[in-house]
């Protein structure tokens, strides 16, 4: 009760009121299509950076394998010659 007296004697309403746009349906009540949002500059740059950081990971997977092919090469030869 003394909750309720300080609202009434503060002249805040008891509860708040949050009005919200009706969404737009179409038939089969399924919502209106939205346009997708611009990129912002940041996603620009996030998505600049994820595709350097997927070559240099492709980059370093094809060095690894021409690598451990080259050993397998050297060490097959080394193998023949002794």
């Amino acid at each position: 009760m003394a909750g309720r007296r300080a609202e009434a004697m503060l002249g805040r309403p008891g509860k708040e009121v949050i009005k919200m746009p009706a969404e737009m349906l179409t038939e089969h009540e399924r919502t209106a299509s939205q346009t997708a949002p611009a990129t912002s500059l940041q996603d620009d740059e996030l998505r600049r950076w994820a595709r350097k950081h997927v070559e240099r990971v492709h980059r370093l997977k094809r060095d690894a394998a021409v690598y451990v092919l080259g050993m397998v090469a050297l060490t097959a030869v080394w193998a023949l010659v002794q």
